[in-house]
């Protein structure tokens, strides 16, 4: 077995040929590492990028974080040696750089900051909800998705959840045609949230705005006008805004359906 010691509450160790990392004594994961962890650091400046994760994005490579089937098959080519020297030196400068998000794949550090902050780690309790909040005004698509599946702003207090969505969703939708694959999942997830925090009103403008960004093959531009439709008649601003839904409507073609829509929610 070997063991290599980041600082006293993060330890990685080597065994029985598999990398394991443990948070104060405890077992935080097996079998996961970097599998182009050493050369991306070698071989490209981190700071040229918004994270790992949009290296790893542009380099074309995928699924970063190995799981045991996945070591399977890599393990011949690769010695755990140097997957666990790897990963002890990329933990090591991630420890450095003040636990800096930005330097592990977000599904690796956010789990190990709110274990590490759970378990006492005064720097990983500083630095955790900044983290958060930096990286989500980020607004890297890959990086706003994993936060919504992971709920990542349910670490936030009341306040400071609605400052970053409030300056947030609408750099999001104002750049909403590079979450392509994304798009239904972080369109509903703002107009729910926007509606829990009194933000709609606040985002309206920018969610209109991008139907006509919208592509058919990824979110088709009916299904966010009777989005949109809804929730403004539910909020006493589709009055306001139907104008403008006609106007779209007949610029892309689809009046028959918008005025169907408006005529529904206005009943």
């Amino acid at each position: 077995m070997k063991e290599f010691i980041i600082n006293a509450y993060l330890i990685v160790k080597l065994e029985s040929g598999l990398t394991n990392i443990y948070v104060r004594g405890e077992p935080f994961s097996c079998c996961k590492f970097l599998a182009v962890s050493v050369p991306i650091y070698e071989s490209l400046r981190v700071d040229a990028f918004e994270s790992i994760d949009q290296i790893i994005e542009l380099s074309g490579l995928s699924d970063t974080v190995v799981t045991d089937l996945e070591f399977e098959k890599v393990r011949g080519e690769i010695d755990s040696e140097t997957i666990f020297w790897g990963n002890c030196s990329n933990l090591q400068a991630w420890y450095e750089h003040g636990y800096d998000t930005r330097l592990l794949v977000s599904d690796i550090a956010f789990p190990l900051l709110a274990e590490l902050s759970n378990a006492g780690d005064l720097l990983a309790q500083k630095v955790f909800k900044k983290e958060i909040i930096r990286r989500f005004e980020s607004i890297y698509p890959s990086t706003i998705a994993y936060f919504i599946e992971e709920d990542l702003l349910g670490y936030l207090n009341p306040e400071e959840k609605k400052h970053v969505m409030g300056s947030a969703f609408p750099a999001i939708l104002n750049n909403f045609e590079t979450f392509e694959c994304y798009q239904l999942e972080v369109l509903n997830y703002i107009l729910e949230q926007a509606l829990r925090e009194k933000l709609l009103v606040q985002i309206f403008p920018s969610c209109i705005g991008i139907v006509e960004k919208l592509r058919d093959d990824v979110l088709h531009p009916i299904l966010v006008f009777a989005m949109l439709i809804r929730l403004a008649s539910g909020n006493d601003i589709l009055n306001k805004y139907e104008p403008k839904f006609l106007e779209l409507g007949e610029k892309l073609g689809f009046q028959k359906e918008v005025i169907e829509e408006l005529n529904r929610f206005k009943k």
